[in-house]
């Protein structure tokens, strides 16, 4: 299978083969995306997010892999018959993704002028950002279902291996998963015991029926031994009723196998939430939002960092973790200080090469370099081996300091008044954090995107920047054809089914998101908004997307199953 289009040569290596007698098709499925969900797809692009920030003089090779990107994000839009305005972050990399995507589209729109046709399909938005634009929400531990087992647990392919060896798959064939996966795990947790005894006690019914039957033919030497089969107490289902449950009735096997899979993969995270991540969770939460869940402000972080780093169950990872937050929040802190607390945490000063990565990411910086004095040693003290000095990097020099520039680098945070007063929107003191996505799909579909950080490449009369204020979007005479919205996770609903690094914990390269509707072209009215994340987005992102297509506000039509499925069959095939 070939992603990009199948080279010339070996198309000419198969046609000359003597295997061209037995194949009966030969067909070529141009494909530059693929499909994850209804709502995300991924490029499949390991290095992109890394090299993205990067200058040209750093890495000649940047124009090519542009192009290369900007072929896939065109693809997209193709496949979906949008013709989009676009929309970006400022910087010279954005910029130049956007020409060059532009350029794609336009290439495109010549050879099927029809492309971006129909109502209302001029509003439709590309937006292209880069991680730097919200490096929060890799960092910060999300306690929904699908972010927390893709954050906590170790999923390969989508399948989750437990303690005991026992594999479960987590993906769309699980009615249950999809309903419940952008669900918080508080309410998981509570709910699922629930469902479990409804779906026993529907069970039971089944079996009062078997054993009236059976009583009757029994003068005939028949006899149900399922229908005596004990389920326990009402409130008391679990795991082992349903075991018992299957082990007579294997009618029901599968659908007990989705209820196990989801109290297998939530008895596991809340096992390692127990174990101390909960505390971490707090900690992140009263850090990037700048107060605790009571309202108060925090004062002292440094004394709260240090803190956390005595318990024994914060990992080698969430310690950096901690550190990369801690340094995101502040106006900058210095060279010398950000050792000590390298120390403190017991960390190698290796690990210093995160935080330059993390201020080129950002675009200025976070940690004050400070020059090496004569006869330094240049040694790391905890590990032995070269240490890392800001000061001898030149990218950094060039960069300014984060407090200079800190209503641009740092407008995710809610404590520079940028964002969106969400304080009471959840119950729950461990997720107060809101992805800043969400306020840029809602500035977008508002008008009220902030021009000095971000803009069109190009003018035009219409889009969902235009929609005049007292023109809802989701007007009757605005959206003439099928109505239908996405729950949880994009499933319709009218099936009454609510339904991406290579670090577990950290975004999936190129994982970005069809947001506010998304279908085929013939089938799908009104505007879209498609979001490029280069770098990948979180699982937290994914879900907000998801979650932004289910408000009453936006006219939101689904895409068919059957088209992702397609799709997604026909790599496999190949």
């Amino acid at each position: 299978m070939h992603l990009p289009t199948c080279p010339k040569d070996i198309l000419s290596t198969i046609a000359a083969s003597r295997c061209i007698r037995f194949v009966k098709t030969l067909s070529q499925l141009d494909l530059d995306f693929i499909p994850i969900e209804p709502c995300i797809y991924t490029f499949e692009c390991q290095d992109v997010g890394i090299t993205h920030p990067l200058p040209p003089v750093l890495y000649p090779d940047k124009l090519r892999v542009l192009e290369h990107l900007a072929e896939q994000l065109a693809t997209v839009c193709v496949t979906l018959e949008e013709y989009p305005r676009i929309c970006f972050r400022k910087t010279d990399s954005n910029m130049e993704l956007a020409r060059l995507t532009q350029t794609k589209l336009d290439a495109c729109r010549d050879n099927n002028p029809n492309m971006g046709q129909g109502l209302h399909k001029d509003r439709s938005v590309l937006l292209i950002l880069d991680r730097g634009f919200d490096p929060i929400s890799p960092l910060v531990h999300e306690l929904t279902l699908q972010a927390m087992c893709y954050d906590l647990l170790k999923i390969t392919e989508d399948t989750y291996t437990s303690e005991n060896g026992k594999k479960v798959t987590l993906n769309d064939q699980n009615p249950l998963w999809k309903e419940l996966r952008h669900t918080h795990i508080a309410h998981v947790s509570s709910d699922l015991p629930a469902r479990v005894r409804e779906f026993a006690a529907s069970k039971k019914q089944f079996l009062a029926i078997q054993k009236s039957k059976s009583k009757e033919s029994a003068e005939g030497g028949y006899v149900n031994e399922g229908a005596t089969i004990e389920t326990g107490p009402k409130d008391a289902v679990g795991l082992q009723d349903l075991s018992n449950l299957i082990r007579q009735l294997p009618q029901f096997q599968a659908e007990a196998a989705f209820y196990s899979a989801l109290y297998v993969v939530t008895d596991a995270c809340m096992r390692i939430f127990r174990q101390g991540a909960d505390k971490l969770c707090i900690l992140e939460q009263d850090l990037v939002m700048g107060q605790t869940a009571q309202g108060d402000v925090v004062r002292d972080p440094m004394r709260l960092l240090v803190e956390m780093f005595n318990y024994d169950f914060a990992s080698v990872e969430d310690r950096l973790r901690l550190l990369l937050v801690f340094s995101l929040i502040k106006d900058g802190i210095s060279e010398s200080h950000l050792d000590k607390l390298l120390d403190t945490a017991q960390l190698p000063r290796l690990n210093k090469a995160l935080f330059a990565s993390l201020s080129i990411l950002l675009g200025a910086q976070i940690i004050q370099p400070e020059p090496l004095s004569f006869g330094s040693s240049t040694m790391n003290s905890a590990g032995g081996g070269p240490q890392i000095s800001f000061g001898q990097l030149e990218c950094l020099k060039r960069l300014p300091p984060v407090s200079s520039v800190s209503d641009r680098a740092q407008r995710f945070l809610p404590v520079k008044n940028k964002r969106k007063d969400r304080f009471d929107s959840t119950p729950f003191a461990h997720s107060r954090w809101t992805p800043y996505l969400v306020d840029l799909m809602e500035e977008i579909i508002e008008n009220k995107l902030d021009t000095q950080l971000f803009t069109f490449l190009q003018p035009r009369n219409t889009g969902f920047a235009s929609t005049p204020a007292t023109q809802t979007l989701d007007s009757p005479r605005d959206f003439k054809g099928p109505s239908a919205r996405f729950h949880a996770s994009g499933a319709p609903s009218s099936l009454q089914v609510p339904s991406g690094a290579s670090h577990r914990r950290t975004p999936s390269p190129g994982l970005n998101m069809f947001s506010s509707g998304m279908g085929s072209g013939s089938e799908h009215c009104g505007p879209r908004l498609i979001v490029c994340i280069v770098g990948g987005a979180t699982w937290s992102e994914a879900r907000s997307a998801y979650q932004m297509t289910q408000r009453e506000t936006y006219p939101l039509i689904p895409i068919p199953r059957s088209r992702v499925d397609s799709i997604k069959n026909s790599i496999h095939r190949k």
